[in-house]
C-alpha cells in the first residue's frame, strides 16, 4: 500500500514524529546528535515551513532539536523571521542576482551564527558539468567572496549512473552535475573494499580554489596588512563579474567564446590581488627569512670520488687546477649557509675540473712505428677502374683455362 500526505497534515505528523524520535535517541546513543541536520532541498514555503515547525517540535531533555538545513532560494529580507530558524541554508547561483541583498542576508545571519552558502546545479552556469570548463569550479568557490556567503555547498560528490565508463549520461540533468570524481573499476577494487577513486580537472581546480579563497580570507584577517591593503584585495575579490549563460545540447554553458575567458580572466585578476597582498605580509611577519637549507647530496658524492683519484697519476698543471677545484668544493660543502645556486656551481666547476684531468705518460711504453703507406702506382688496379677490372678478369679465365689443360694433360701421361 503506498501513502501520500502533505506536509502538516495530520497523517504527515503521524508519520514523522515518532520516526524523528526514534533517530534523536538513536543518534545521541551513536554519538551524533550534534553533528546531525535534518535537510531539506528546494521547495516552496507551503512545504518548507511545516517541515521546520515539525523538526522543532521533537526535543530532547534538554530542550534541543536536531539542527536543520536548506537548499531555498528565499534571499529577501521578509523571509528572515523564517529563514533565521534554519541553522545552514545555500541560495542556488541562478538566485543571486541581487549581490547586495546577497551580502545582507550573509553578514545577517553571520550575526546570528547560522550558515549561509552558495550552490550550483543543473541549469546553472558556471557549474560542474562534464561539458564545463574546468575553470568554472575555480570561480564558483571565487564568487562566494563577491556575495558573501560563507563557503560554497556541492549537493554531491560521487551520485554515479549505472555505468560511469561506458555511459555517463543523466536522463535528468547535465552528465558531470552529480560527481566530481570516478570510481575505480570494479576488478581493481580489493577484498577489503578499499577502492580508490580517478579524480578529474574538475575537481582539482575546484580543491584549488578552496585554498586560494582560503588564503584571500585569512590575508584579510591579518593583522600584517594594513587598512589600506585590504581595500584594494576587497575591491577586486567583492566584486568580479559573473559571466553570460548559453545553452548547448541542453546543457548549460556560456554564452560565447568571449563569457567561457571571462571567467579565468576574473579568477585570475583575483588570484594577482591576492599574492600580492601575500608577498606584503609575508615581508613584515619574516622580514629576514631563513633560505632553505641547500641539497648537498649531489655535492658530496662528487667531492669523495674526487678524493680517490692520485696525484701522481695526472699532470701537474691539470691537478693543480682539479685542486683548486676541489678545495672550494669542500669549502662549500662545509657551508651551513650555501644557497642551493653555489652549491650547483661548485658541484660543475668540480665535475669540468675532473674531465680536464690529464694523465701522466708512461715513460716505459715505447711508441710503435707506424708502417709507412705507399701511394699506388699507375699499375695498380683502383676500384672503380673499369679497364683494369677487365684485365684482371681476363686473366683469371686464361690462369683457370691454363689449370683446366695441365690437369688434363696429367691424366694421358701413362
Amino acid at each position: 500500500m503506498k501513502e501520500s500526505h502533505n506536509p502538516g497534515t495530520a497523517k504527515w505528523k503521524e508519520m514523522w514524529e515518532p520516526f524523528l524520535k526514534d533517530f534523536m535517541e538513536h543518534s545521541k546513543k551513536m554519538g551524533w546528535f550534534d553533528i546531525t541536520y535534518i535537510s531539506m532541498d528546494e521547495r516552496g514555503l507551503d512545504q518548507l515551513e511545516p517541515a521546520v515547525e515539525m523538526i522543532e517540535s521533537v526535543k530532547d531533555e534538554d530542550g534541543n532539536h536536531f539542527k536543520i538545513s536548506s537548499a531555498l532560494n528565499y534571499a529577501a529580507p521578509e523571509y528572515y523571521e523564517f529563514t533565521d530558524r534554519i541553522d545552514d541554508i545555500s541560495i542556488n547561483l541562478g538566485n543571486t542576482g541581487n549581490v547586495q541583498q546577497m551580502n545582507d542576508l550573509s553578514d545577517h545571519r553571520r550575526d546570528l551564527g547560522l550558515t549561509t552558502t552558495m550552490y550550483t546545479c543543473t541549469g546553472d552556469y558556471p557549474s560542474n558539468f562534464m561539458i564545463s570548463d574546468p575553470g568554472d569550479n575555480y570561480w564558483d568557490i571565487w564568487y562566494t567572496m563577491t556575495l558573501g556567503t560563507d563557503g560554497y555547498m556541492r549537493w554531491a560528490w560521487d551520485n554515479y549512473v549505472y555505468d560511469m565508463h561506458g555511459d555517463a549520461t543523466y536522463r535528468y540533468w547535465e552528465p558531470g552535475d552529480g560527481w566530481f570524481i570516478y570510481p575505480m573499476e570494479r576488478e581493481a577494487v580489493g577484498e577489503d573494499f578499499n577502492a580508490s577513486f580517478y579524480s578529474t580537472p574538475r575537481y582539482e581546480l575546484f580543491k584549488q580554489g578552496i585554498r586560494d579563497v582560503a588564503k584571500a580570507k585569512y590575508l584579510l584577517n591579518s593583522e600584517s596588512a594594513t587598512a589600506e591593503e585590504k581595500t584594494e584585495l576587497t575591491d577586486v575579490v567583492e566584486h568580479l563579474a559573473k559571466p553570460q549563460k548559453g545553452t548547448y545540447q541542453g546543457s548549460a554553458v556560456a554564452a560565447s567564446e568571449k563569457e567561457r575567458m571571462l571567467v579565468h580572466s576574473e579568477t585570475e585578476r583575483a588570484l594577482d590581488a591576492t599574492n600580492a597582498l601575500a608577498r606584503n605580509v609575508a615581508e613584515r611577519e619574516n622580514p629576514n627569512p631563513k633560505p632553505e637549507s641547500a641539497d648537498k647530496t649531489a655535492l658530496n658524492a662528487a667531492i669523495k670520488d674526487a678524493e680517490a683519484l692520485k696525484k701522481e697519476d695526472y699532470t701537474a698543471e691539470s691537478w693543480k687546477a682539479f685542486e683548486t677545484a676541489l678545495n672550494a668544493a669542500k669549502e662549500t660543502a662545509a657551508d651551513k649557509d650555501a644557497a642551493q645556486t653555489e652549491v650547483d656551481n661548485a658541484l660543475n666547476v668540480l665535475n669540468a675540473a675532473v674531465a680536464k684531468l690529464e694523465k701522466v705518460k708512461d715513460p716505459n711504453q715505447q711508441l710503435q712505428p707506424q708502417p709507412e703507406q705507399t701511394k699506388p702506382d699507375k699499375t695498380t688496379p683502383q676500384t672503380g677502374d673499369r679497364t683494369n677490372a677487365a684485365l684482371l678478369f681476363g686473366c683469371a679465365v686464361l690462369s683457370g683455362a691454363g689449370v683446366f689443360f695441365a690437369y688434363r694433360r696429367r691424366r694421358t701421361i701413362k
